[in-house]
């Protein structure tokens, strides 16, 4: 479909940018102080590491640290969310979007309909794409500032654990991933794209991402999770709970059942968003239910 290439170079980093904001809901500041971890099991393996990584292409979230560059680099197996590297485009491509009516246009309406057009417009989204885009596919292309999905903390690191020849695999399934959005009801996909074409219409949402880079650089998670716990997409308290226990909490029980085999053999290094990673339902405390130790790396 002409378009859709377009779209599926930006789903994977955009995706996670969506969740990234939401993820804090309801979490308590527990494991908060710190992006990389070292996880070490009853055995004598060697230790793993998970790190809380950041969706941005920002210069100052590339220049790693040097404790992530050295837990990096003596890894012998690494885990992401997903495998960047698997031919993932027609799977997203056949979830974004939908030849059959109604058509994004009729599913709009008038004035909203126009909103959309001119904001995806100033986006760059094809005009014959986004007449069979789904909701919640544009809402997400529009909420988030532009940037390379390509050169994104994760995808860099993928393709550098990549480039070394050693075990990579991811945690996620692509169908997993856009399942959270693409079995929403109707309702709920319309609203949040009329969310996210006012908070367009209002500047977007940059300085919240401003926000959210400086607390990753400085480690703090409780300051991501209360830039999360307002995130202005999901204003709906009830609807936003719901969602919430879907896209974070199922999914660190996930994540953490799929990443325990590598950890267990040792030397694993483990890159998650950020916010996967606190609370009494995050990966850490998870990971600790299940007996291993964690402790923040300085």
């Amino acid at each position: 479909m002409k378009g859709s290439g377009y779209t599926y170079r930006r789903m994977t980093l955009l995706l996670a940018c969506l969740l990234l904001p939401a993820a804090g809901h309801g979490a308590t500041p527990v494991h908060a102080d710190g992006v990389l971890w070292e996880i070490e099991g009853p055995g004598e393996t060697q230790p793993s590491h998970v790190l809380g990584t950041i969706h941005s292409d920002d210069p100052r979230v590339l220049d790693l640290d040097p404790t992530i560059e050295r837990a990096f680099r003596s890894a012998r197996r690494y885990a992401f969310e997903l495998d960047f590297g698997a031919d993932i485009q027609q799977t997203m491509a056949r979830a974004m979007f939908d030849r059959a009516p109604p058509t994004l246009e009729e599913q709009l309406g008038g004035p909203d309909w126009q909103r959309a057009r001119r904001a995806a417009q100033a986006r760059g989204v094809p005009g014959d794409a986004l007449l069979l885009m789904e909701p919640w596919a544009l809402a997400i292309t529009l909420s988030v500032p532009p940037m390379d999905p390509t050169a994104t903390l994760d995808r860099v690191l993928f393709q550098r654990a990549s480039d070394l020849g050693r075990p990579v695999t991811g945690l996620e399934t692509a169908e997993e991933q856009l399942a959270l959005f693409s079995d929403l009801p109707e309702t709920q996909q319309l609203d949040l794209l009329r969310a996210t074409l006012d908070l367009a219409e209002q500047g977007g949402l940059a300085p919240m991402f401003e926000s959210l880079t400086r607390a990753w650089l400085r480690g703090d998670l409780a300051a991501l999770m209360e830039i999360g716990e307002n995130n202005p997409m999901l204003p709906d308290a009830e609807r936003n709970d719901a969602f919430m226990e879907r896209v974070v909490d199922e999914r660190n029980e996930r994540m953490v059942e799929r990443m325990q085999p590598l950890i267990e053999r040792g030397g694993a290094f483990v890159a998650v968003g950020a916010l996967h990673l606190p609370g009494e339902r995050g990966v850490l405390r998870l990971l600790e239910e299940a007996g291993y130790t964690v402790k923040p790396v300085d």
